[in-house]
């Protein structure tokens, strides 16, 4: 099997939402990094990006084995997309129950 490395961007705007404001469909920006990377590891990496204009790494983590996958669970999906929706630690918490 062969990789092509892409850097995906999401835009912040969503395009459409379903009926709980979860986003449906979203702009997505490919750009191909197989001339950039070489080595086997899938890096990947959710980013907020600050007033200024630079980005802060949220989440940051490194899979070895493209077979071992394993995707997010339920929690951390809805963690994820409350941190999307700009939420801080403290929203994130209160809203998921967690002292």
């Amino acid at each position: 099997m062969k990789y092509v490395w892409c850097m995906q961007q999401i835009s912040v705007s969503v395009l459409e939402t379903d009926k709980q404001g979860l986003p449906l469909f979203t702009l997505v920006f490919m750009n191909s990094l197989s001339n950039i990377k070489k080595d086997e590891q899938l890096d990947f990496i959710v980013t907020q990006r600050k007033e200024d204009g630079s980005l802060v790494p949220i989440l940051a983590t490194t899979f070895l084995d493209h077979e071992k996958i394993t995707f997010l669970s339920k929690r951390e999906l809805k963690v994820l997309i409350l941190i999307s929706k700009g939420l801080s630690t403290l929203e994130i918490a209160d809203r998921l129950f967690i002292k």
